[in-house]
């Protein structure tokens, strides 16, 4: 395991993954956006949270992940270090006890009402691994709520290009 006191500054930067909280049970990272949560099919798929965090505490079980995210969405992932932990958190991720927010930045203005509810029917786009497609016949519903923040300037990091953006709060309910 990591020393906090010598190598808990570099870690992240090592590793790639930002260990927001650890203990016996769980460790809380820091997902950024372009990265799996776990492993994809094929060797090109093999980077992701829990191969990065198992490099870092071999003692991990084999599959942490209690839930996942989007590989272009970044954001806090919970993993568990042993069977009991993960066991629990699956129960309290099924019984509703835990809820997910999202806030995405929409490029330009947003109109029209400022709040609203998303039914739409998804599933996995077989021939894009990981990404999901809407399909009204095959996919699985999902529900999601949304409300606008406000709008504001952005500025891209990588051509300083400065841009009006809507910032939109969205809360999954399945």
């Amino acid at each position: 395991p990591p020393c906090d006191e010598r190598c808990g500054y570099i870690l992240p930067s090592i590793l790639g993954v930002e260990i927001l909280y650890r203990d016996n049970d769980i460790i809380v990272v820091n997902k950024e956006s372009g990265l799996l949560s776990v492993p994809g099919r094929g060797e090109d798929k093999a980077d992701c949270v829990e191969a990065r965090v198992r490099a870092l505490f071999p003692d991990v079980i084999q599959q942490p992940a209690v839930h996942r995210l989007d590989m272009e969405t970044s954001g806090i992932l919970v993993l568990a270090r042993n069977k009991e932990a993960h066991k629990n958190l699956e129960m309290q991720f099924a019984a509703g006890m835990v809820h997910k927010k999202y806030e995405a930045l929409l490029d330009g203005i947003l109109k029209g009402r400022p709040e609203g509810h998303i039914e739409l029917k998804f599933r996995l786009d077989l021939d894009n691994r990981p990404h999901q497609i809407y399909d009204e016949e095959n996919g699985n519903i999902g529900i999601t709520d949304w409300k606008k923040l406000g709008v504001e300037k952005w500025t891209n990091p990588e051509t300083g290009e400065i841009k009006t953006v809507t910032k939109v709060l969205f809360e999954p309910k399945t």
